[in-house]
């Protein structure tokens, strides 16, 4: 399973978000962690910035505005995917 991580409220490297969840889900799962970022660099929690790359099996990457084209048609999916079984919870 293919698993688009998004965070727009930490950085990349939080322990929380890369560490606990990210590369657990690595363990069986392609996972990429897409971070927010309005300068577009990738931080860790200490300020180092670090390059787009694969750490401990997770893709990590930056957005900085509008989603770019190799994310956007996952996200679109996603999205579709929650709101159809959305949709029939409340059935």
């Amino acid at each position: 399973m293919k698993i688009l991580h998004l965070t727009v409220g930490h950085v990349p490297f939080d322990d929380r978000i890369f560490y606990k969840e990210s590369i657990a889900l690595a363990g069986s799962h392609e996972v990429i962690l897409l971070a927010y970022s309005r300068d577009g660099l990738l931080k860790t929690m200490g300020g180092d910035v670090r390059e787009s790359a694969v750490y401990s099996n997770v893709k990590v990457d930056v957005f900085t505005g509008k989603f770019s084209g190799r994310y956007l048609a996952r996200l679109e999916r996603a999205f579709g995917l929650t709101q159809r079984l959305l949709s029939k919870l409340k059935e």
